[in-house]
């Protein structure tokens, strides 16, 4: 995944701050890779959704 090649290659090059993109709370993928390098969720977001009829 593509998103996995940039995070590795932010971490090689010893960066300190990485600004993502938003991230479904099931993309365990992406999210596990994050919360092993030490990453902290900052800001969540939810949809709801409710029949107007």
């Amino acid at each position: 995944m593509m998103g996995v090649k940039i995070l590795r290659d932010a971490i090689n090059s010893r960066m300190k701050t990485i600004d993502s993109h938003l991230i479904l709370e099931d993309n365990h993928r992406m999210r596990g890779e994050y919360e092993r390098i030490g990453c902290k969720v900052v800001k969540k977001y939810r949809i709801y959704q409710k029949d107007l009829a």
